[in-house]
């Protein structure tokens, strides 16, 4: 399935949750192949006691899909979300974010710690030309993918960027993989502030090793 929005249309295409999600998930569930174009994702939240991590976009694509499912994020915005992208455990799924933006998402409460990305156990992920900041608590970018691949993007760990509308957020890394696996980096513009509580910017393998 693709969603997109009209590349004619006038202003943006917003999803905007205005309460609390019924389904305590996400605003798009995802449980198959999917593309995303061109759409902001705003305010997705659940009650902590339900996990707190409300997601603009909720992957749960498991081991075992035929044929083997695929995420697809382009040019989309998260913005104020307790979560913006979380995905399942399919060990073959591929994951693109492409020209997407994520800013000013997480949830205040340090018992549930949301990331603004956080893919579980995949195949692949790819992250080009994004823009991460203004994460509370959590990491901006998690990946328990086999292959992270994180090239040309902008990602402030505590920093902010006020002209991108971006806040010192308190994230704690700005890419962490604690899984291990292959990872590559590189071509990224990666800022971090006293905000952050962490002082390294990038975690790998710290958890256990693929």
């Amino acid at each position: 399935m693709t969603i997109e929005a009209d590349p004619n249309a006038t202003g943006a295409v917003v999803l905007l949750a205005t309460e609390l999600i019924p389904n305590q998930k996400g605003i798009i569930i995802a449980d198959s192949s999917l593309t995303v174009r061109g759409l902001t994702f705003e305010g997705a939240a659940v009650s902590n006691s339900d996990g707190g991590n409300g997601a603009g976009i909720r992957d749960q694509n498991y081991d075992g899909e035929t044929p083997p499912a695929s995420l697809v994020v382009e040019n989309c915005t998260f913005v104020g979300n307790q979560e913006g992208i979380l995905t399942g455990y399919d060990a073959i799924e591929t994951i693109q974010i492409i020209n997407s933006t994520f800013a000013n998402n997480g949830n205040i409460n340090p018992n549930v710690f949301q990331h603004a990305l956080y893919v579980n156990l995949a195949g692949s992920l790819t992250v080009t030309g994004s823009l991460f900041g203004g994460q509370l608590i959590g990491h901006e970018i998690k990946s328990r993918a086999m292959t992270t691949t994180i090239t040309n993007n902008r990602i402030y760990d505590g920093a902010a960027d006020p002209a991108d509308g971006i806040r010192a957020g308190s994230s704690s890394y700005g890419i962490d993989t604690p899984n291990g696996g292959v990872v590559a980096i590189s071509g990224n513009l990666m800022l971090k502030d006293v905000l952050s509580p962490k002082s390294p910017m990038v975690a790998y393998g710290e958890e256990r090793m693929i």
